[in-house]
């Protein structure tokens, strides 16, 4: 079966470097963050910038972002912290620190939680109320580059230690282990059964898990 090539219908251009990470917010919005120190918020319909947030300094280049709720986002930052923006007040509102290295992907757990995973080998779950680490998962060997959330107690990571790993987050850890060829890059949920991952060597592979 063949795939018909598509159009672009729009381009979206106020970024002044390369764009990292894009979260959708509502139905005609959505965040993009990047290397130039900015937050945009969109209204991808209409191809207008709603909002333009600049980061106080040249360490706040942003590393991944996420949607909280309608009105406030996640963003990761290469100085260390995790930032929570409120969109309404176009400030922010809490800054969270634990990391001994960058952030490269964050995830939401639930409403009041999320996770982070970082060059310093760790995923760290957040409660957003108290604005505090409650559990540091340990079990990589290499920077972990990507967080998938699999359902309300499960949680997978990949790494460029060549795995992918499958934990329980009532418990912190560890319950599957895969393996692979290269170093991991992506991984995401297919279903309740099954992941996909991407990887430095060029191949998506599938996992049953």
């Amino acid at each position: 079966m063949g795939f018909a090539y598509r159009k672009c219908i729009r381009c979206l251009s106020r970024h002044e470097n390369y764009i990292v990470s894009i979260t959708k917010i509502g139905k005609p919005t959505i965040a993009s963050g990047g290397h130039d120190h900015t937050i945009i918020i969109w209204h991808f319909i209409k191809g207008t910038c709603l909002l333009k947030i600049k980061l106080d300094t040249k360490c706040k280049i942003i590393t991944s972002l996420i949607k909280l709720n309608s009105t406030q986002i996640i963003n990761a930052c290469w100085d260390n912290s995790i930032m929570i923006w409120d969109l309404t007040k176009e400030e922010c509102i809490k800054t969270l620190y634990g990391h001994a290295g960058f952030a490269l992907c964050l995830c939401l757990l639930s409403k009041n939680q999320f996770a982070s995973c970082s060059r310093d080998k760790t995923i760290k779950i957040w409660d957003i109320d108290t604005s505090s680490c409650i559990k540091t998962l340990y079990g990589h060997e290499d920077l972990v580059s990507c967080i998938a959330k699999i359902n309300g107690s499960q949680l997978a990571s990949c790494s460029w230690d060549k795995t992918i790993k499958i934990w329980d987050l009532l418990t912190g850890s560890c319950i599957k282990n895969l393996y692979g060829d290269e170093k991991f890059s992506v991984v995401a949920v297919i279903n309740k059964f099954q992941l996909v991952s991407g990887s430095k060597d060029k191949t998506i592979m599938l996992w049953d898990r």
